[in-house]
């Protein structure tokens, strides 16, 4: 039986741990397997701890790597997190000794370049199912393992030329495993009956409505007496405390607007479950919104001729505005009773999510599993001298940059 061992990085904010912490909790359960998940901040530590106890009887451990003093010392942007790259160079020696490292970044590339023959392998899991470019980079071809989350990831890879199909497993989607797992559906956000609206921005403002539109946006909602609104853009676009101060207090006092800049609620799916319309540009987020189809509208405030761009394929999902004097007719239709969308999004949900959803999590497990069993039996038959894949586990080192938390 192989004896593995296998690292999972979550070294981003909170957002990345419910893609591929499910996996690392499943995985650990299964015997020959030595399973690690690395943070790099207090707040994911407990929220992973949080997040282990709807697993009962995994065994992963859950440890902190640190970035060099000198690094979190001279932390000018003050980060909620130290940089990634900056905490993989300095517990290298640690990681490299791994059987195999998983992420859902693609930070691990600064690992990749320092392999020297075939080991550690390399896993890719998915971070969102949306069709926007940052997920399908080159550097995607690199990785020894890809798992995505439905068929179009498959698709788009081929139609891209990125990578060897051998390498892509279709596993599904564990977010919306433990999203079900954490029981927040039916959660009420308002006390009053009006229709309830996400706005979900993204953070790069070459892609946001935020930007241009973004106050507008919170005027409009600020005025309206048929709406509510939770604001909840993506975590990172107010990531450092400073840019919270841009938004005025009367919209944090408004009795019909929830203000939500990244806690747990705004990456597990409470808002996305329990919302009327979604409303956004470019996050996959809206995948997840649509897993119980439901109206959208897109913000264009970029003016794009977006028809043809597969970058955009989920503004086929519900109506797209192009003036934000459009947005009170754009909403009042899409909330008025049928919805010309909801079988897009049925079509789109069976290529973007390989079902059941429920079991995602540990298919992936099984997935990387097999895939290490293998290769190590590949290792087996090589001629006399090559190095196996799979070290004995126990000896994997730990350094002080380590920490079990």
């Amino acid at each position: 039986m192989t004896t593995a061992a296998v690292a999972f990085l979550s070294l981003r904010q909170i957002h990345h741990t419910l893609h591929i912490a499910p996996i690392a909790f499943e995985l650990s359960k299964r015997e020959g397997f030595r399973v690690a998940l690395y943070t790099s901040h207090l707040a994911a530590v407990r929220y992973l701890h949080e997040l282990g106890a709807h697993y009962p009887g995994h065994r992963c451990a859950i440890e902190m790597l640190r970035p060099a003093r000198w690094q979190s010392l001279f932390n000018v942007k003050r980060r909620v997190y130290p940089r990634p790259k900056a905490v993989l160079r300095h517990n290298a020696g640690t990681l490299m000794a791994f059987d195999a490292i998983v992420s859902s970044d693609f930070y691990t590339l600064t690992l990749l370049d320092m392999r020297r023959g075939t080991t550690p392998l390399f896993i890719k899991t998915p971070h969102g199912a949306g069709a926007g470019a940052y997920g399908f980079k080159d550097g995607l071809s690199r990785y020894d393992l890809l798992l995505g989350p439905g068929e179009y990831f498959r698709e788009r890879l081929e139609q891209l030329g990125i990578g060897d199909r051998s390498k892509v497993q279709v596993i599904g989607y564990p977010k919306l495993e433990i999203a079900e797992k954490i029981h927040r559906h039916g959660h009420k956000l308002f006390d009053d009956q009006r229709p309830v609206i996400v706005y979900n921005p993204h953070f790069k403002d070459r892609l946001s409505s935020w930007p241009q539109w973004g106050r507008q946006v919170l005027d409009y909602f600020f005025n309206s007496s048929r709406y509510n609104l939770v604001f909840a853009p993506h975590i990172n676009l107010f990531s450092r405390r400073r840019k919270r101060n841009q938004i005025p207090s009367r919209y944090l006092d408004a009795p019909n607007i929830l203000v939500d800049y990244g806690s747990t609620a705004s990456v597990d799916m409470t808002y996305t479950r329990n919302a009327d319309l979604y409303l956004g540009d470019v996050s996959s987020q809206v995948l997840e919104f649509i897993s119980h189809p439901r109206p959208c509208v897109f913000l264009n405030a970029h003016a794009l001729d977006w028809q043809d761009d597969p970058d955009y394929a989920s503004w086929r999902l519900g109506r797209v505005v192009d003036r934000i004097d459009d947005l009170d007719t754009a909403l009042a239709s899409a909330l008025s009773g049928s919805d010309p969308y909801r079988s897009v999004q049925v079509d789109v949900l069976r290529r973007r999510f390989a079902g059941p959803n429920d079991t995602a999590s540990s298919r992936a497990a099984d997935t990387i599993a097999l895939f290490l069993e293998e290769a190590a039996h590949q290792r087996q038959r090589a001629p006399t001298g090559s190095s196996s894949v799979a070290s004995d586990a126990s000896n994997v080192p730990k350094t002080s940059a380590s920490e079990n938390v």
